[in-house]
């Protein structure tokens, strides 16, 4: 099973991580093809019974009609309520329409109901289509979509062939009306794994930058028509899409008279959407994708309009040779399935590889415009132009046939031009240096490949770099061809770069090039040069670049072999670092048993050095090499006393990443000078410290100052590894330690699953009660000219409270108009502000919202109160003893700035009722609160700080120190020691 299973996933290209969500698009798909295909076949069975297909013009147009105006209103709707809601409506609204039409249907077999089913069938395919392709997007990035895409739909396909295959048995039993209940129980199987997918994955239901990009690049149809590469597109689409309408009628036609009767017209329908589901099936899954890798975009768009001008071609041919209906018929039908299946398996892929040079903001909006309106408009025009050729014109089937010929050759021309205007794009895309998306340009079309070669001549080094890139990733059999190439590139960035990948790939192609590059090197140490060499000599010298001849000799080292050990040793004693360098780490790491013994001397000599430019250098070869076990060195390097070096020794630990060297560089977190050189290494580690960040970040050892650091190091980290860990720790008890770790969360773009949604819950409820406790106590201390800093310092801690709720909720809904509401709400706008309120009031669960608009509402601070204390009740207390409470709060409760603050009010108010509460606060682990305690026991209660005063002045901080002198000398010692003295008698 578990081969089978493999076997599988290799065959369809199925990765790690695309598994659970595949399998629900397919349940999705395959709800969706049921519904459509049990609500298509008794739509067309009822219409040719009840209409001739001469009002088939007249679906059409009222098709277009109806899928514009829900497209302009599913739009209106996109910007104003959550995808999840909108998805969940679009089905919604799908299955109540086929349950209406199954009861009016019920009731009474008026044509005009029938008329509304025929349409209705098509809108339904259109809304269905919308919100799985939806769904589809926000499950699956760019790169899986590319894999998965054609897949996901086959269930679809699946449900068309059983489904279809099963209508005759269905209609002999059970009529072809209650074929419409199969197809909504299709819909509502539909709607039921919908609502589930969007629990499960709420966090891929996050808006994206790339929406706000959109917004800012919306054009008007007429706007984006005036680009070329955009008129023939949508040219291409209106055209092709009219030729589909023309064969759909002559379909219809044709199957309107070989089939009279009711329960064989249903019948043919159900069997041919089945053989259409068999054929789409085999060319989705294993034809398209490869013909398409093969052949290129042309295939893709020549085609479809090939192949329909063969058989159309050959259907006319018959018709007029043989004159037999029963041929003209099957060739119809013949086309007609060519067309439903290269169109969906073929040209529907090719469209999307045309959206490619788009940037992603624009790409999204030219789809959105192209099936919203080109696509419509297509049907409409279809409609009108068959109305006036068969009723006005009165022309037959084989005539509308002659006039597809006519589309296809027009379809024909413009599938070339679109194919060169998409070079032209493409080339324009390279030019801008944009990555779509963040994925690079497919190589298996010839002409992506031919743009990429001529921009590998570009004088510009970010172009030539970034399409030898390209050649790289989708592994180009050209790659090492243009990389021996671009050591001759006029620009010394583009010969470092290739330099650079000749080492890391070992191109053994490139040894000769590279050996005259070192020998030009050694030459230009001595004086008289060989006439030969000259040239090469001159390319070496011309570089002022160090930095290059230094990867010279790596690359030398990388693939040199034999050669190395004589050319490269000569260079550890060169006087230019770069050079050194290059040839230590190349030995180092290639040149085998006598290259290491060689350049470990050099090394071991630098690290003893005492000039800290050559420590300095030392620490950066042993960085270089990044050798796993080559990390003793750093272990003293990161305890040099000059921060340039431990600089140096820092980064380099990130290269080697050995855990040993953790403790070290988390001792170099507290210190200023290389904070950042700490941080950045220990972001290089990755998630493999995870597990020892979090120890850290649990430790009380630790100070919160490093605590918080370790926190933002996660936050860059990123990484499923790191959410984890940091939700674990998402209440921790140090406010400020708690404040960091969400604010890691939030830049990692977290998201609570739905088991962890109740922990998010929970915290949320906490972080409003110590809301409540703050303002709570604000009241009941008052406000005064001596109580002020204590008050403004408690609210501050609401604000800070306010701050942990937003970032709390935008794990558990759409973090980006929740983040968004925060900044409006600390606006002084009074139309910003209730945007924001009324944004959370629609995105918030009730509970929730009840729980927190208190604290954000504009209300009066009593009513305020008096709805925060109904939720969380809260004792009050006189003046003294809530000042205390604030004193003996623990750290994780209370900000040392607030108790500084209480401890001010103690003293200046001269409290004694307090003295239990400021004693504590000696012990504290703060050396400011401990500092201005000492000052308010001095102040208010001489005799308590008399009995404390020997033990201060052994206290660890200077500043509390500091403080305890200036206190002796302040003219009060005399009575401090006769107390002491009176005590001692």
């Amino acid at each position: 099973m578990v081969k089978l299973k493999d076997n599988m996933a290799a065959a369809f290209d199925i990765r790690p991580g695309d598994g659970f969500p595949l399998v629900l698009l397919l349940v999705h798909s395959f709800a969706q093809g049921t519904s459509l295909i049990f609500l298509e076949t008794p739509a067309n069975t009822f219409f040719l019974r009840k209409f001739s297909v001469e009002a088939m013009p007249y679906v059409y147009m009222l098709t277009a009609g109806i899928s514009t105006v829900l497209g302009f209103g599913y739009a209106k709707l996109q910007a104003r309520i959550a995808p999840s809601k909108l998805l969940i409506t679009t089905l919604v609204v799908v299955s109540i329409s086929t349950a209406a039409f199954y009861l009016a249907l019920s009731v009474s077999d008026s044509k005009w109901v029938v008329m509304g089913l025929m349409v209705w069938k098509d809108v339904h395919w259109i809304l269905q289509g919308i919100e799985f392709w939806a769904l589809a997007g926000f499950l699956l990035n760019v790169r899986q979509g590319k894999r998965l895409f054609a897949l996901v739909g086959t269930g679809e396909i699946v449900a068309s062939i059983f489904g279809g295959l099963s209508v005759p048995f269905i209609v002999g039993y059970l009529g072809t009306l209650n074929l419409v209940l199969f197809s909504l129980a299709g819909s509502v199987l539909s709607l039921v794994v919908l609502v589930y997918t969007l629990r499960v994955f709420a966090v891929r239901f996050v808006p994206t930058e790339d929406e706000t990009e959109t917004k800012k690049e919306s054009k008007s149809l007429y706007e984006l028509c005036k680009e070329p590469y955009l008129f023939l597109f949508f040219s291409l689409s209106l055209l092709s899409y009219i030729g589909f309408y023309f064969v759909d009628y002559v379909f219809y036609d044709r199957v309107e008279s070989g089939f009279p009767d009711e329960q064989q017209l249903a019948s043919f329908f159900g069997i041919f959407f089945a053989m259409l589901g068999v054929v789409d099936l085999i060319s989705s899954a294993f034809v398209s994708g490869r013909m398409l890798t093969r052949y290129g975009l042309s295939f893709g768009l020549l085609a479809l309009p090939v192949s329909i001008a063969v058989t159309t071609g050959s259907a006319v041919t018959g018709y007029l040779l043989f004159g037999s209906a029963a041929v003209f018929l099957w060739m119809i039908v013949a086309t007609k399935l060519l067309d439903e299946v290269i169109r969906s398996s073929i040209q529907a892929p090719a469209f999307r590889i045309l959206y490619q040079p788009l940037p992603i903001g624009k790409r999204l909006h030219t789809q959105a415009v192209r099936e919203s309106i080109v696509e419509p408009v297509a049907i409409g025009l279809s409609g009108a132009i068959l109305l006036l050729l068969t009723s006005t014109l009165a022309l037959q089937a084989i005539h509308l046939l002659y006039i597809v010929l006519i589309i296809i050759a027009a379809c024909i021309v413009l599938s070339v031009l679109l194919r060169r205007a998409y070079t032209i794009e493409l080339t324009a895309a390279l030019t801008r240096k944009k990555r779509f998306g963040g994925h690079s340009i497919s190589m298996t079309d010839q002409s992506s490949f031919d743009v990429i070669e001529k921009s590998l001549e570009s004088a510009n080094a970010n172009q030539v770099i970034y399409c030898l890139n390209l050649l790289e990733e989708n592994e180009h059999p050209a790659h090492e061809t243009f990389l021996l190439k671009s050591l001759n590139h006029t620009e010394p960035e583009v010969r470092r770069y290739a330099l650079k990948r000749i080492e890391a790939l070992r191109v053994a192609a490139a040894i000769e090039p590279v050996r005259q590059l070192v020998l030009s090197m050694s030459m230009c140490l001595t004086p008289n040069q060989p006439s030969g060499i000259e040239p090469v000599r001159q390319l070496v010298l011309s570089d002022s670049d160090a930095n290059l001849r230094g990867q010279v000799l790596r690359a030398m080292c990388a693939i040199g072999g034999d050669e190395v050990f004589d050319k490269v040793p000569a260079f550890l004693a060169s006087t230019e670092p770069e050079v050194r360098k290059g040839a230590m780490v190349g030995l180092l790491r290639s040149g085998g048993i006598d290259g290491v013994l060689t350049a470990g001397a050099s090394l071991n000599d630098l690290l003893i050095d005492v000039d800290s430019g050559e420590r300095k250098l030392a620490a950066q070869v042993l960085g270089d090499v990044g050798i796993f076990n080559f990390y003793q060195p750093l272990v003293k390097l990161l305890r040099d006393e000059n921060m340039e070096v431990r600089k140096a020794a820092l980064t380099a630990a990130g290269k080697v990443k050995n855990l040993n060297l953790l403790p070290l560089m988390l001792e170099n977190l507290s210190i200023a000078a290389v904070r950042e050189a700490a941080s950045s290494a220990l972001v290089n580690f990755g998630k493999d410290i995870i597990p020892e960040l979090e120890a850290a970040l649990t430790s009380k050892e630790h100070s919160n100052a490093l605590r918080i650091r370790v926190a933002q190091i996660c936050g860059r980290i990123g990484g499923d590894n790191a959410l984890a860990m940091l939700g674990r720790n998402i209440n921790l008890p140090n406010e400020s330690v708690r404040g960091h770790i969400l604010s890691a969360l939030v830049m990692c773009k977290y998201k609570a699953s739905p088991a962890e949604s109740s922990k998010i819950d929970e915290a949320i409820k906490a972080e409003v009660r110590d809301a409540t406790w703050a303002l709570i106590a604000a009241e009941d201390i008052g406000i005064d000219e001596v109580s002020d800093s204590l008050i403004r310092a408690l609210k501050h801690e609401v604000k800070k409270n306010q701050e942990r709720i937003f970032m709390l909720l935008s794990f558990n809904y759409h973090a980006e108009p929740i983040l968004q509401a925060k900044l409006n709400l600390e606006t002084d706008s009074v139309e910003k502000k209730a945007a924001a309120l009324e944004i959370l009031d629609n995105l918030l669960a009730k509970e929730t919202r009840d729980m927190i608009f208190p604290l954000l509402d504009d209300i009066a601070p009593e009513q305020r109160l008096n709805r925060l204390i109904h939720a969380f009740p809260q004792s009050r207390r006189e003046r003294a003893g809530r000042i205390q409470e604030i004193i003996c709060r623990s750290q994780e409760q209370s900000t040392p700035w607030s108790k500084t603050c209480a401890l001010f009010v103690v003293g200046k108010s001269r409290m004694k009722d307090c003295r239990d509460g400021v004693v504590s606060a000696l012990s504290d682990t703060d050396p400011v609160v401990r500092e201005t305690a000492i000052w308010s026991l001095f102040e208010s209660d001489a005799e308590a700080y008399g009995e404390h005063v020997e033990k201060l002045r052994t206290d660890s901080s200077h500043i509390v120190l500091r403080t305890v002198r200036r206190l002796e000398n302040a003219g009060n010692i005399g009575t401090i020691k006769r107390m002491e003295a009176g005590k001692t008698r």
